[in-house]
């Protein structure tokens, strides 16, 4: 499940990390910054937990046993295409990034990391998906305006044909 964007710029985060103490310390870090969390030490727990759960946004290591972040992140946004993703890895490689951003990744964050980086990050991802999420609002909203205006145009123009049948009707000879 996702819930995307909140008013009060406070967010749910899950993160996966098969590393006990980074993920407590991740988890520790944005509470401190009144953030919900929690945590998941794989990618089949982060899969759970999503069946049951909200979230703002999903923060993923890449190297973790059974499946890695690069396959979590083309699960996640295959099953909750809006939910946003930051891969983390100790590794800098420009492949890595790519295949990040590949897989459904809307950032990426090379270990070691702040907390305040990592919450920039964040927020300009919450915000970014509040501003799309906006744009399609309006896009359907218009839409729905186009298909009333439509179907109005469309009932008035039938009423004036089927007058103008009637009149031709009563104006024939019989």
């Amino acid at each position: 499940m996702i819930r995307v964007g909140t008013m009060d710029n406070k967010y749910r985060i899950l993160i996966v990390d098969d590393e006990p103490m980074l993920a407590e310390m991740l988890k520790e870090g944005v509470k401190a910054f009144d953030h919900t969390c929690r945590t998941a030490s794989s990618g089949i727990a982060a899969l759970e937990l999503l069946k049951t759960e909200t979230f703002d946004l999903m923060l993923t290591d890449v190297i973790m046993p059974g499946m890695d972040g690069f396959v979590l992140t083309h699960a996640v946004k295959g099953m909750y295409p809006d939910l946003a993703v930051i891969v983390m890895t100790g590794f800098a490689e420009e492949e890595t990034y790519e295949r990040a951003i590949t897989a459904g990744a809307s950032d990426f964050i090379k270990k070691p990391f702040t907390i305040g980086e990592l919450l920039v990050r964040i927020d300009r991802i919450v915000r970014d998906i509040a501003v799309i999420n906006e744009m399609k609002k309006k896009h359907d909203d218009a839409t729905n305006i186009s298909q009333e205006m439509i179907a109005g145009l469309q009932e008035e123009a039938s009423e004036k044909i089927k007058k103008l049948q009637e009149t031709i009707s009563e104006l024939k000879p019989d």
